[in-house]
């Protein structure tokens, strides 16, 4: 891996790390830890973003006992720049692999841009507390601690965002996030509606974002993809989106 590279990779970790921030963090000799109740992975870990100064066990047995005074598991962020020592550590202390996520990008000066003419895309600059209610009845939210701290999440993002739905007889059946920031726009809480799939609905979403983010003068895009959703990476690909990195997390199951 170059320099270049390197620097890109670093670069697109700041800008979805201010995009979706953890509901409470703290930093800890260049490792970031961050509590969600555990909504997702990326928001309930630890984080590194520089080299350790401190030995690496120290920091280990910190976290451990800092998750679990706040009831939650201990999971760290392992991504390809800080991948040696910390994640050999961790392998050995029987902390398993799982999670492994994709990030992608794409100059939006070459994406394919495609609507489902059955369905219109509603776009606005906001999130509404009905919006975040929709997207809590599509991906199944129903634990009470998230029902409470994860729209706060959403009104502790720093950036201009645009927020996107496809509502059929009055029910939203498909939603999608973009924040921008940094001349790059970030894709994100992409849902479809179980018995609405397969009709493109999360290309049309996602085209929309980024025709969006094109009028504002924005000129790239980034996403997350979990490595084995096959259907969204074709549906990403089919729009431009290559891979960058992978990244992943290491969690011990007690």
């Amino acid at each position: 891996m170059n320099q270049k590279d390197i620097n890109y990779i670093k670069f697109i970790e700041e800008l979805s790390f201010n995009a979706w921030p953890s509901y409470k963090s703290e930093l800890y000799d260049d490792w970031l830890l961050g509590y969600s109740d555990f909504y997702t992975h990326r928001t309930n870990c630890v984080h590194v973003i520089g080299s350790s100064k401190l030995p690496i066990n120290k920091k280990i047995r910190y976290c451990e006992e800092e998750y679990k005074r706040l009831k939650t598991p201990c999971i760290f962020k392992i991504n390809p720049i800080f991948v040696g020592e910390l994640d050999h550590i961790l392998l050995e202390q029987g902390y398993e692999k799982e999670h492994i996520t994709e990030t992608y990008c794409c100059d939006l000066s070459t994406v394919h841009l495609t609507s489902n003419a059955n369905y219109e895309v509603i776009v606005e600059d906001r999130l509404t507390k009905n919006w975040i209610m929709n997207l809590f009845h599509l991906n199944r939210t129903a634990n009470e601690n998230h029902l409470t701290i994860v729209p706060k999440m959403y009104e502790a993002i720093p950036r201009d965002i645009i927020s996107a739905c496809i509502m059929d007889h009055g029910s939203t059946i498909a939603t999608g996030l973009g924040i921008m920031e940094r001349d790059h726009i970030g894709i994100y809480a992409i849902y479809v509606d179980e018995h609405y799939r397969g009709q493109k609905l999360a290309k049309s979403i996602v085209s929309s974002l980024l025709l969006q983010a094109k009028k504002q003068g924005i000129h790239y895009a980034y996403l997350q993809v979990v490595h084995d959703n096959l259907i969204a990476k074709r549906v990403y690909h089919s729009i431009g989106f290559r891979p960058l990195y992978t990244y992943w997390f290491r969690v011990k199951h007690e």
